[in-house]
């Protein structure tokens, strides 16, 4: 598997666009502006994924905090994230407003641009580079934005599987994350 598929994975597991579609079709949510209210939420964690990979370095320098030790630290956020869609298969998230502001809070963050994929964005920002940490996200959040426009109907059965299977997987990307910064140290 080529380097920036094996991203993109890791990405569409830490974004987990049925757990972010799961949580965004609560019966309580309002459906006014489905579309604008998904773009919105794209742009803006697209922004946040993008931004967090090229200040990668910078950050990790100013926090005097080496590759390999984030590392271990993303791979124990990932980790927490991943066994909370497997336990729940949602992601914890207040109500939605309609149109753009709904876009913002709470679709791109803390939805689409998560810890998961915050600590993704910097590692792998860090590791592979900005531009393969940046392009390797967008099928994941364009995926979860768009999810969260359509009417779930009878999907929501495969979006709870699915958002499941996406943890077990980030789980598992998690622990190779923690024993790779371990062994880097």
């Amino acid at each position: 598997m080529s380097d920036w598929l094996r991203l993109a994975f890791v990405f569409l597991a830490a974004v987990n666009p049925a757990a972010v579609a799961l949580s965004s079709w609560a019966p309580w949510r309002p459906r006014a502006r489905p579309l604008e209210t998904a773009g919105v939420g794209f742009g803006l964690a697209l922004a946040g994924v993008a931004l967090a990979a090229m200040l990668a370095d910078r950050l990790l320098a100013a926090l005097d905090i080496a590759p390999e030790t984030f590392r271990i630290a993303a791979g124990i956020v990932m980790l927490a994230a991943g066994a909370y869609a497997v336990a729940r298969a949602r992601v914890a998230a207040a109500s939605f407003e309609d149109g753009w502001r709904g876009g913002i809070a709470p679709l791109a963050v803390p939805l689409l641009f998560g810890p998961a994929a915050l600590v993704a964005a910097i590692s792998y920002g860090a590791d592979e580079g900005a531009w393969m940490a940046a392009t390797a996200s967008v099928a994941a959040l364009a995926v979860g934005a768009w999810l969260t426009a359509v009417r779930p109907g009878r999907w929501t059965t495969l979006a709870d599987g699915v958002a499941r299977l996406l943890g077990t997987a980030l789980v598992a990307v998690a622990v190779g994350l923690i024993v790779e910064g371990v062994r880097d140290i």
